[in-house]
């Protein structure tokens, strides 16, 4: 088994389309956790 969110896709989703949207999905997703934590340390080092 192997074990990463890329490799999970490619274990169990066999389509192209699918595994490209959600990589999307999981970078936007990413993304937005780490601009969030980005946001909450400036809140807190201004206050």
């Amino acid at each position: 088994m192997n074990t990463g969110v890329h490799e999970i896709l490619d274990d169990y989703v066999h389509s192209d389309v699918v595994k490209r949207i959600l990589n999307v999905i999981i970078s936007i997703f990413f993304l937005l956790i780490l601009i969030f934590v980005c946001l909450s340390l400036l809140l807190i080092f201004i206050g």
